[in-house]
């Protein structure tokens, strides 16, 4: 291996079988390849949704256009870059369009997606992933049926976690620490390699340190409820997050604020409005200054 390989992409399966799947779940996802059907696949980051998006098109050789719909929101991206691709004539027998995080689509956006699912259903086929499939319209869902991809069994997620350290010939001085790694990251695939290949020092791994979401929700809610803008910008710049399970954090936290019935309302307000903005952190400060204007905090 070269030492400038991330494992995470190195070691991604190349068929459905070497995916770390529930038995289910790899039969639906067989029954996809097999007859080119829709599907939406609903799950956490890290648990196959993209491998498998990559075996689809790999194996089926179809034309396709790949769109990460938390950048491209608006109806406006859906007309001039889906529509077009969706309705043209391709070189394949079919063509496929892939939208990623497609619970970032805007309400006028997703509509308008509904409708081109059923014009071009007899030229294209679409792939949407996201982490939240109640987000999308059932007007969509019921078009690209939802493939759940969550659990996969820790005891398989492990065995493939294994295999790659062996591959990489790394030394391993204490397993209990890849298991509890393994543990706390559940079901990440991903991060857990990620986390892994970090912690490889002159290839063994003596310890892993890593901070994992709720630890980082933890520290933003803290700042929160302090009102430390400055702290707080300061953490969302220095780590990626996940600003719908943020929300969620504070929403199931609530109860530490001082009027958490408002509280609640503006996290709504905001997580809604989470998926139409095109900067993120603003709209997150926005609503701590809410927050501290309404007496919660």
């Amino acid at each position: 291996m070269n030492k400038t390989d991330i494992w995470c992409f190195q070691h991604e399966p190349d068929n459905i079988e070497d995916m770390v799947l529930n038995d289910d779940v790899r039969d639906k996802l067989n029954n996809i390849i097999n007859k080119s059907l829709n599907v939406t696949l609903v799950g956490p980051a890290g648990v196959g949704k993209g491998t498998f998006t990559h075996i689809f098109l790999k194996q089926s050789g179809f034309d396709y256009i790949w769109v990460n719909c938390s950048d491209e929101t608006s109806v406006e991206n859906m007309r001039t870059k889906v529509k077009s691709f969706a309705t043209a004539l391709g070189t394949s027998k079919l063509k496929v369009v892939v939208l990623n995080e497609a619970d970032y689509l805007s309400p006028n956006a997703m509509a308008m997606l509904r409708d081109l699912i059923e014009q071009v259903h007899s030229i294209t086929r679409f792939i949407l992933m996201c982490n939240y499939g109640h987000k999308l319209l059932p007007e969509i869902t019921s078009r690209c049926p939802i493939v759940e991809m969550g659990s996969p069994p820790l005891k398989d997620i492990a065995k493939f976690v294994m295999g790659v350290l062996k591959k990489e010939n790394v030394k391993i001085e204490k397993l209990e620490t890849i298991i509890e790694t393994i543990k706390k990251l559940y079901p990440d695939i991903r991060t857990t390699l990620n986390t892994l290949q970090l912690n490889t020092i002159d290839g063994k791994i003596s310890s892993v340190k890593f901070q994992i979401a709720s630890e980082l929700y933890k520290n933003i809610f803290d700042l929160v409820k302090k009102q430390d803008l400055d702290g707080i910008r300061k953490t969302l710049r220095s780590n990626t997050t996940n600003y719908t399970e943020l929300y969620q954090y504070i929403f199931d936290n609530v109860g530490d604020l001082k009027s958490p019935g408002d509280a609640i309302i503006e996290t709504a307000d905001a997580m809604y409005r989470d998926s139409l903005v095109a900067i993120k952190e603003i709209n997150f400060i926005g609503y701590i200054l809410k927050l501290v204007k309404k007496g919660c905090i």
